[in-house]
């Protein structure tokens, strides 16, 4: 789970600007969990990594550490198209971990 006090820290803002920094990793996040669902259904895996690799340095700065090394993943295997098959499963793993975590994010 993401330590806020410590992000504040980190970026130098306040509980406001955090607020809408959080919002817009929500929004940004689910949009592009999506587009990576549908690159995946046309196997694009060139889109679907483009798509782990924009997603990935928001949650190396919300130090969601799950999320991230997911990411990593799903981007190596579709940017040097190895381990194709693995891919589907990984990004159904990230899309439930991603649910979970704005859940997370909401209640507190």
């Amino acid at each position: 789970m993401m330590n806020k006090n410590k992000i504040k820290e980190q970026l130098g803002c306040d509980d406001n600007f955090l607020s809408q920094l959080i919002d817009t990793f929500v929004k940004d996040s689910q949009i592009s969990c999506n587009l990576m669902k549908n690159a995946l259904i046309e196997e694009n895996w060139s889109v679907v990594g483009g798509y782990a690799h924009k997603t990935l340095s928001s949650t190396r700065i919300f130090e969601l550490h799950e999320l991230s090394k997911n990411l990593e993943t799903i981007e190596d295997y579709a940017k040097n198209e190895k381990n194709l098959d693995q891919i589907p499963e990984l990004v159904d793993r990230y899309s439930t971990q991603l649910n979970e975590t704005i859940k997370e994010l909401k209640s507190t």
